[in-house]
């Protein structure tokens, strides 16, 4: 593990998780060395127990510029590495960019010079969604002008659920807060974006997207089959993050954003096991069977759940009942031909 503190000041430190990304960790770090503020970033590339080249590629730029500090560890997943970097973060800001993803260079420069003079909790970017196997370029902005400044409330007027790729926080709230990720767990995203929240009070905008977030690997987590295979890791951040909702000394507003975003994960659990699940009997059974737990683990949304519950229980009969009949039909087919 090697460390190198920065004497220059520095406006945004940005974390690189990197794990088996060779393909395309070169052009996650040149899209932000290209940066004309890059004197002003912090750069901490964290290499998560890669087993094909990806350290040697970071080693690489780390002798190109010596800004970039680069950090061996051993495998923990996403949620360790993000970990180890707000360890050794020294920007005002902080911030992930995954090593499979990259930055446009030009407004990232204006989001350092934006970041100079904030002193809001949480920065408000922007980001871009990129469909690999069609090409197709989705943008996700907010009609928010730069500039603009809010508490927790607004957020919640808006209905805002602010996703990891929009957030820049003030790098001495996470580390006063004694913020941590879990480790070896999927989807620890949800808890970079949730749990911040109970100290959050002032939120800017910058509202421009910055980020370019890569959908279409099939082994990113997000697709359909990692998904299923994962769910204990979603199971794992949920019952994290809603242990909050138990805790009495946070302010309204904050609650109820923690609230609202616990419910979204819950409802992608129940749909998982009623949609997604390659055993349609089966999913079912443990897609109620987390619902019930429900009652226990976390009665403030079971209300907004019932009726995802419905929804998908419903779909789920239907899509075995219409299984069935295929069956039956082919079945009757066979003894009649």
């Amino acid at each position: 593990m090697e460390q190198v503190m920065k004497k220059e000041k520095k406006i945004l430190t940005i974390v690189m998780p990197c794990y088996n990304v060779e393909k395309y960790s070169g052009e996650a770090l040149d899209s932000i060395v290209k940066c004309k503020n890059f004197k002003e970033i912090d750069v901490i590339a964290v290499n998560d127990g890669s087993t094909d080249h990806t350290l040697g590629i970071l080693r690489g730029y780390q002798q190109k510029f010596p800004e970039i500090r680069v950090i061996e560890k051993q495998n923990g997943g996403h949620g360790s590495a993000v970990n180890t970097g707000l360890k050794y973060a020294v920007g005002r800001f902080f911030s992930v960019v995954d090593g499979d993803d990259w930055v446009e260079p030009a407004v990232l420069n204006r989001l350092v010079e934006f970041l100079r003079g904030q002193k809001a909790d949480v920065v408000v970017t922007g980001h871009y969604c990129d469909y690999m196997e069609t090409g197709f370029v989705e943008n996700f902005s907010y009609i928010e002008k730069a500039g603009f400044q809010c508490s927790v409330a607004y957020i919640l007027k808006r209905n805002y659920l602010l996703p990891m790729t929009d957030l820049c926080y003030k790098t001495e709230l996470l580390k006063r807060a004694g913020f941590k990720m879990q480790e070896h767990t999927f989807y620890v995203d949800e808890e970079f974006c949730t749990i911040p929240f109970q100290k959050v009070k002032t939120l800017c905008f910058f509202s421009k997207g910055y980020y370019h977030y890569r959908i279409g690997d099939p082994g990113q987590s997000i697709s359909d089959e990692n998904v299923v295979r994962h769910i204990g890791s979603r199971l794992r951040v949920f019952y994290r993050l809603a242990n909050l909702l138990h805790k009495g000394d946070m302010p309204k507003d904050n609650f109820e954003y923690i609230r609202r975003k616990v419910t979204g994960i819950a409802k992608a659990i129940i749909r998982i096991y009623y949609l997604q699940y390659p055993d349609r009997r089966r999913g079912r059974k443990l897609g109620k069977r987390f619902y019930q737990r429900l009652y226990n683990a976390c009665p403030a949304i079971l209300q907004e759940c019932k009726r995802a519950d419905r929804i998908f229980m419903a779909m789920n009969r239907l899509h075995f009942g219409m299984q069935s009949y295929v069956f039956l039909r082919k079945l009757g087919r066979r003894k009649t031909g």
